[in-house]
């Protein structure tokens, strides 16, 4: 066995939670034993304790925010220091959010896992993850741009896509057509603004259908979208009803901008709706691109009229959506599934493929 230390975000960190904590037992099939050191402290658990006020505007929760980041650089500094007791080390994203920390104590040989472009947040940022990719015996990158932007820094980069556990997200095998027709958008409080920006052709759709309604499954509530407020069925996210949430659904949403941060994204949302049979309604920017050629998922809009001649279109054959786009499931467990990720991650790493 291959002992290798993962030092991971949070435990609700979508990254952490899909591309190592997941394939923890699919690699150790595969030689590579895992033990994962997530990071406990965060400024976002000032957010919780003041949830309806800004860090700028709020002493209290400006002097707990800088408590959480003290608290997370001493912890942080204690996980790099056990994991120099392994063979290897596994780096997700950052280990301090933010900026440079501890990097220079890393023991070698490690591997630097990313999945977003988080290179573009800042100069300061920037070049502590180039000196991580630079620095790493392998790189795992989400993605063909963000393996693009590494090879800069990196000639051993493997892509590895996020993997969908396809035990868990599948097809529910007795959903059937209720009497609501039931748009979901499933993700953290912060991706908010991506579902702000198709607002105005949500609204001309829901309109005048009272049989439809929106979903929204998250950590907090979309005051932000001012003029859906009475479309909306909140519910909180939980790794417990995950997946009957999106089980359940007609259809799913994944809008994002034309950028390079959206080009950086893994479209695991939408991979998430195809494993589950659930159609889906996406920007045509990305990763979303490349699986929207694969097979017949969903639809791919780039205008505002597109989004809204898309969700007309769904809601026309709703009846009949999962047989019209049914390849989901087949092409998530063909080319992003646990055993996919797990057989390219541990032959990098020294293990082996089953």
């Amino acid at each position: 066995m291959i002992e290798v230390a993962a030092l991971t975000d949070l435990s609700s960190t979508p990254s952490s939670r899909f591309r190592i904590r997941g394939m923890i037992p699919a690699l150790k099939n595969r030689g590579i034993l895992v033990t994962d050191l997530p990071r406990v402290y965060s400024t976002e658990r000032s957010s919780q304790k003041f949830p309806n006020t800004r860090i700028s505007r709020d002493p209290r929760k400006m002097v707990l925010a800088a408590g959480f980041h003290v608290c997370d650089l001493a912890q942080s500094l204690k996980r790099v220091v056990k994991a120099q007791k392994y063979t290897a080390t596994w780096i997700s994203r950052e280990i301090v959010i933010g900026h440079p920390s501890w990097e220079n104590f890393i023991k070698k040989p490690y591997y630097y896992d990313i999945d977003d472009a988080i290179f573009l947040r800042s100069k300061v940022l920037k070049r502590g993850i180039d000196r991580l990719i630079s620095g790493a015996d392998c790189v795992f990158a989400g993605n063909e741009f963000l393996a693009d932007y590494c090879s800069k820094f990196s000639s051993n980069i493997v892509i590895v896509p996020t993997a969908v556990d396809t035990s868990r997200f599948c097809p529910n095998p007795n959903w059937v057509p209720n009497e609501y027709f039931t748009i979901l958008w499933s993700g953290t409080s912060s991706s908010f603004p991506y579902l702000k920006a198709i607002e105005k052709p949500l609204l001309e759709f829901l309109q005048n259908k009272p049989n439809v309604r929106l979903q929204i499954c998250s950590d907090s509530y979309p005051h932000l979208l001012t003029t859906l407020q009475n479309y909306i069925d909140f519910q909180l996210w939980s790794p417990e009803a995950e997946v009957s949430q999106i089980q359940d659904a007609d259809i799913g949403l994944m809008p994002i901008p034309e950028n390079d941060w959206a080009r950086g994204k893994c479209a695991y949302k939408m991979l998430l709706y195809n494993a589950c049979g659930v159609p889906c309604v996406v920007s045509n920017v990305g990763m979303n691109c490349d699986i929207l050629a694969k097979g017949n998922v969903g639809i791919g809009c780039t205008t505002t009229k597109d989004w809204r001649t898309a969700l007309e279109t769904m809601y026309l054959h709703r009846f009949e959506l999962r047989k019209i786009y049914s390849e989901g499931p087949t092409i998530v467990k063909q080319h992003y599934s646990c055993d996919v990720a797990a057989n390219l991650t541990a032959r990098a790493m020294g293990g082996y493929s089953l």
